[in-house]
């Protein structure tokens, strides 16, 4: 079995697109993670800013666990303060101590979907073959928009296996600490995690809208 974790903010107080909006989208990543990943047990983890408990009540039927991050005080604060990478990694973080807890940790592999994001047509899981046991995957590394001379690793698709979290745990202070407004979580990840656990893939399969301007990308 494989996990997959949609990180979402179904009601934020910055973007372009509406809560309703983001729903509909999320239904779709939702969607389109079960078609392409068969069997999966998909854990949606959301951090909304503000209540929209008829919006939620959509999305609860369509995923096997619903985990409200909107209740942990530290996730709301850095997210209401702009600090979304920070907002994020202690998301992720919370939701794998949760599996961790719950024996969910018993799996292939781990997915982290951002949310209203797609699995496109192509993805598939014969791609993640032996080659990829006991590592991370992620798409190819990219320059960085900071400094041409950086690379980062994206974020919107990327894997762990369980074997991974505890190396993910013990370089969590250095992610979050890294992230400090100017440094982001995908330039943290290149920096932090060792390239001989990493495996790049020249596609990841995912495409999706952005939340700050609504541009169309495809990976």
């Amino acid at each position: 079995m494989n996990i997959v974790i949609i990180t979402s903010c179904l009601a934020p107080t910055t973007g372009v697109f509406t809560p309703e909006e983001r729903t509909t989208q999320t239904k779709v990543s939702i969607e389109t993670a079960r078609e392409q990943i068969p069997g999966c047990k998909i854990i949606l983890t959301d951090v909304s800013l503000f209540p929209i408990p008829g919006l939620r009540k959509e999305i609860y039927d369509k995923v096997d666990i619903f985990l409200d991050g909107s209740k942990d005080d530290s996730i709301v604060s850095y997210s209401k303060m702009g600090h979304k990478s920070r907002g994020e990694l202690l998301l992720f973080k919370s939701t794998l101590d949760f599996m961790v807890e719950n024996k969910l940790d018993d799996c292939q592999r781990i997915f982290k979907l951002s949310g209203r994001h797609n699995i496109t047509k192509e993805f598939t899981l014969d791609e993640y073959g032996e080659e990829t046991k006991n590592k991370y995957v992620f798409k190819k590394a990219v320059k960085s928009w900071i400094d041409p001379t950086w690379l980062l690793y994206e974020t919107r698709l990327w894997s762990l296996t369980p074997h991974n979290i505890p190396d993910y745990i013990q370089k969590f202070p250095y992610f979050f600490n890294s992230c400090d407004g100017h440094f982001d979580i995908e330039h943290a990840y290149y920096r932090y995690l060792n390239k001989t656990d990493v495996v790049e893939f020249d596609n990841i399969w995912v495409e999706g809208c952005i939340a700050p301007n609504g541009r169309y990308q495809k990976d």
